[in-house]
């Protein structure tokens, strides 16, 4: 197991020891709902894949058709006691580089804090764009950092980089950035992305 994987279980190990409803409290509605701009009935009647999931389940809050969350560290999250069968959620134990989903399936995918943590950023949204259907919606948000901060962020992002990777992928793209992001404590930007993927194909 890599350093990262190590550092992310020990995280959620720590996490699992406070209180459960961290899912509900105001910081998690002011990003989904707020900067995210994602209500109850976003997914109604949708597919959606939640990327870089965690052991959490934030799609259980709301409605849609189908429901999943991908992460390659699911089992290990069952290891270390979450429930995720308590989810009305697929879960995938796989990489968000090889997500096992046929092309052009979701008509959404979302992601929180992932994006910035996975090994190869340009496959992850590769694949991302493949899964997801023409017109399809990809919302997400990650750190923007200058610099590798530990090995749990191994690649620097920025409005830039993440610009021209959308271009590249034909998606029609609108960005919020935040200085120190959404809590004061912050020493990074945080960027709040909304992509709709246009139909020209890489």
């Amino acid at each position: 197991m890599q350093e990262k994987e190590i550092n992310e279980l020990n995280y959620w190990k720590r996490e699992a020891e406070k209180d459960p409803s961290i899912l509900n409290n105001p910081e998690s509605d002011r990003v989904y709902k707020t900067y995210l701009q994602i209500d109850n009935n976003t997914f109604k009647d949708k597919i959606v894949v939640d990327v870089g999931c965690g052991p959490l389940g934030i799609l259980r809050l709301y409605n849609a058709k189908l429901k999943f969350g991908v992460d390659h560290l699911i089992n290990e999250y069952s290891r270390i006691g979450y429930k995720l069968l308590n989810h009305d959620i697929v879960y995938l134990c796989c990489k968000s580089e090889e997500i096992c989903l046929i092309d052009g399936y979701a008509d959404f995918v979302i992601s929180r804090n992932a994006l910035d943590h996975v090994d190869d950023f340009y496959k992850t949204m590769d694949e991302i764009h493949r899964i997801l259907k023409r017109d399809g919606e990809l919302i997400f948000a990650v750190d923007l950092r200058t610099r590798v901060s530990s090995a749990a962020h191994p690649r620097i992002l920025n409005k830039k980089i993440i610009e021209e990777t959308c271009k590249d992928r034909y998606y029609d793209i609108k960005i919020q950035v935040y200085p120190k992001g959404y809590n004061d404590n912050d020493t990074y930007e945080v960027g709040y992305f909304k992509g709709r993927k246009r139909w020209q194909q890489k």
